[in-house]
Order: C-alpha cells, then structure tokens, then sequence
C-alpha cells in the first residue's frame, strides 16, 4: 500500500503532521511473507518501510499476523483518531483500497480504542526489536 499513489500521499500528510507535533502511532501486522517465523527481522523490502516512518518519528510496533489466530477481530487494518472517529479500510488481495469507512459515533471509537489496546498486547514496538542486539542489514 505505502509504495502506490494514495499510500505515498498518505505518508505525506503523515509526515506533515508529525511535524506539526501530532504523534503517530501505528501497528504493522506482517504476514509469515514480510516477516517469516524464522527470521528476526521483518523482510528487507517491508523493513524498509519500516524504518523510513520509523526513524522519521512515527512510533511503530510490530506483530506477526499467526500471533492472532485466535483474535480475528485484530486481524483487520483499522485506525482511531483520538476520541473524535474511527476508520476502517478495506483492501483486495492486491492490498489495493476498495473501501475507507470513518464513523464519529461513540460507540465505534469506543470498540476501536479497545481493540487498540488489545492489539497493542501483542505488538512490540520496533525500537524495541532494534535495541535487544539485532543488526540492520
């Protein structure tokens, strides 16, 4: 998604937020094709992407997508911002966007921060991954 057209605007905007002081905070759940169980690491071409928002400030954690079998409501690509909406998209199996869908209403923010808190119990930040010895080919 982050190398096509929309992804890039996205981080963009990203960015400039960022700069303006908003933090940014997201989880990456990697399939065993970007991150496999053998490796340390996440695959080059998507630790690339990593590192780009993760050393330009953007607090970046990471799961792999096998550690939430048995949480399938986390196993979708949903964002909350603050306590104002909530976002949800939809991708093919191109991970092309089909869908974006924002709800304002309380209750959808409420189940989305839940489910973010949630999520983040199982994530580990990259910062994290980085620090515990591993080397960035």
């Amino acid at each position: 998604y982050w190398a096509s057209l929309p992804g890039l605007q996205s981080m963009k905007l990203n960015y400039e937020l960022l700069d303006g002081g908003l933090r940014i905070e997201r989880v990456l759940i990697l399939g065993w094709n970007l991150w496999p169980p053998e490796e340390r690491l996440p695959a080059s071409r998507m630790r690339q992407l990593i590192e780009d928002q993760h050393f330009r400030g953007i607090s970046i954690s990471l799961v792999r997508e096998n550690d939430l079998a048995s949480e399938g409501d986390l196993l979708r690509d949903f964002g909350v911002y603050g306590d104002r909406a909530t976002g949800e998209q939809e991708t093919d199996g191109e991970s092309r966007t089909v869908r974006f869908a924002l709800c304002f209403d309380h209750a959808s923010i409420r189940l989305a921060q839940d489910r973010w808190e949630r999520l983040r119990l199982f994530a580990r930040p990259y910062g994290e991954i980085l620090d515990h010895g591993l080397s960035v080919v």
